[in-house]
């Protein structure tokens, strides 16, 4: 959409956007990237500067060219986080953006693998500085996610420090982050993130994050855990520290196993034991799911188990 374009929907729909009316959707990607719109909504500009000075603060983006400032390349920054995009897209969609290369440039110069750690750090203290004070007044519910990102390079696993995963959009190699987060007002608030590298297991992503919760003097009631996270190592993991969770575990198979559970019109809790590698093996509650409309089937496990 170039300026011409953009200047003709904003005519024709100028009425709605002042009203704050959605007009296709259109108005909020306008509002975030375009200063001369009329879409540019006072509260939607100032979420962006908000977050804008608050990446410049914990980030080491520095742009101070003719051409360039440390103000675009957090804009794109955020545009792509924003709109799950690629460099490519949110760079069209900038008025007066250069090519995605010159930004990519900016972000392999300053953004180096060797310097991981240290951005872990800084996005970590920037999130600790947004949490509300209402996360500490009682014991939460976390929830702990991965995330892929899809890699299609070449590049080695030792050198891009892509995971493997299951296939999904074309490939079976991903860029991971683990985060850790609470609900509040149905809005999602990030506590903290980890970069998963290669070979690192499970067990060691959770103890990290819970750790870095402690850090924050923030009390876990009750760990939920997607359906990577589970297996016996971590459910033993848990048990142990006296952790109370709850882990969705894959139903695999068409008869037997943990599909045979999944049955009734309620769910129900019964004694199940895991049996994994080198004849190791681990029992547990679980909580049995009947069947949904679409015919899927899921179990989830509490984790603070019997061995």
């Amino acid at each position: 959409m170039d300026r011409r374009e953009i200047e003709n929907f904003i005519e024709k729909n100028g009425q709605a956007l002042s009203e704050g009316r959605e007009v296709k959707g259109e108005w909020l990607r306008l509002s975030q990237f375009l200063p001369f719109s009329r879409a540019n909504r006072p509260g939607v500009r100032k979420v962006l500067t908000y977050a804008r000075d608050c990446l410049s603060e914990h980030l080491p983006l520095q742009a101070e060219g003719y051409e360039r400032t440390t103000e675009d390349l957090l804009n794109v920054w955020l545009g792509v986080a924003a709109n799950c995009g690629t460099l490519q897209s949110v760079c069209a969609d900038l008025v007066g953006m250069p090519d995605p290369e010159t930004i990519r440039t900016y972000f392999k110069e300053q953004l180096c693998v060797e310097d991981l750690p240290d951005l872990e750090q800084r996005l970590n203290a920037a999130l600790a500085a947004e949490i509300p004070p209402r996360v500490w007044r009682r014991a939460q519910e976390v929830a702990i996610d991965f995330h892929d990102r899809p890699y299609y390079g070449k590049t080695l696993q030792a050198e891009g420090l892509w995971v493997r995963g299951q296939a999904r959009d074309g490939t079976t190699r991903f860029y991971r982050i683990a985060t850790a987060y609470v609900m509040l007002k149905h809005l999602r608030v990030t506590l903290a993130l980890r970069f998963v590298l290669p070979d690192e297991d499970t067990v060691t992503i959770v103890d990290d994050l819970r750790k870095r919760l402690k850090t924050l003097g923030i009390r876990v009631a009750e760990l939920f855990l997607d359906k990577g996270f589970e297996g016996i190592a971590v459910m033993d993991y848990l048990t142990r520290q006296g952790q109370p969770a709850l882990i969705a575990c894959t139903i695999r198979g068409k008869t037997g196993g943990m599909r045979a559970l999944c049955q009734g019109n309620k769910s129900y809790r019964t004694t199940y034991t895991f049996h994994g590698q080198n004849q190791t093996a681990f029992s547990c509650v679980i909580r049995g799911m009947p069947i949904t409309d679409s015919g899927a089937c899921r179990s989830l496990i509490p984790a603070h188990a019997d061995h």
